[in-house]
């Protein structure tokens, strides 16, 4: 998705002089700062000198600009990484709309793409690159986003993103209760699915390009990757 991905402090707090700051730094889409006087963002790099022991929550997530970048709470902290790459966003179209043929469409789940917020808690917000929501589960929809752990998360690994997807997140994940997880590797051109399990997820199972996609908790997905990685 970019360069390397930060991991920044936000605080907001009285601007010098009563300066008012530019509604293109404090507004993400829609919500305002709440009353209180003149508010500012200061974004800060995370480092244990630098940032203050206090956790994100969707309060301040809300208020972070829409400029193309996506922007994640995982656990208390925020993270931030540029726009994806053509092929990253490539497969994930055509995996998207695989899945959608075999879920959606037939009334089994419903399929959503980032940007979209999946409140796992008031201090872990996430866009994952694919959504799968049983449609008995449609409740759990709001305003915000999806609230709680969908099915199914799908993310797709870029440089950037690789050692978030595959460490961090998936911790995060197993530990916030999202049944399964699956891990897809354009450069290598592979998925890996994990199921969870008393204690964090299994060993997974791994299909290469060669092979045809099939999930744990959903029957209907057959899926051939061949396709799924074809080059531009």
């Amino acid at each position: 998705m970019g360069a390397k991905s930060l991991v920044l402090r936000v605080t907001a707090q009285s601007c010098p002089g009563g300066g008012t700051p530019s509604s293109e730094v404090i507004k993400r889409e829609g919500p305002r700062l709440p009353p209180g006087g003149n508010r500012r963002i200061i974004a800060v790099m995370s480092s244990p000198g630098l940032r203050a022991n206090v956790p994100y929550t969707y309060q301040e997530y809300q208020y972070l600009p829409n400029d193309g970048r996506r922007y994640e709470i995982v656990e208390g902290e925020l993270y931030v990484t540029p726009a994806p790459s053509p092929m990253h966003q490539t497969v994930s179209r055509r995996l998207q709309f695989a899945l959608m043929k075999q879920l959606e469409e037939p009334g089994i789940a419903f399929i959503f793409d980032a940007p979209f917020d999946v409140i796992l808690a008031e201090t872990s917000v996430v866009e994952p690159d694919l959504a799968i929501i049983r449609q008995g589960r449609r409740g759990s929809l709001s305003k915000r986003g999806f609230e709680g752990a969908p099915d199914v998360v799908v993310e797709i690994l870029s440089p950037t993103t690789r050692g978030n997807d595959v460490f961090l997140k998936k911790a995060a994940y197993a530990r916030l209760g999202v049944a399964e997880y699956w891990i897809v590797d354009p450069d290598l051109g592979r998925i890996e699915v994990f199921r969870l399990k008393e204690g964090g997820y299994d060993q997974g199972l791994l299909f290469d390009r060669s092979a045809t996609l099939s999930s744990p908790s959903f029957p209907e997905i057959v899926v051939s990757l061949a396709p799924l990685f074809a080059p531009l």
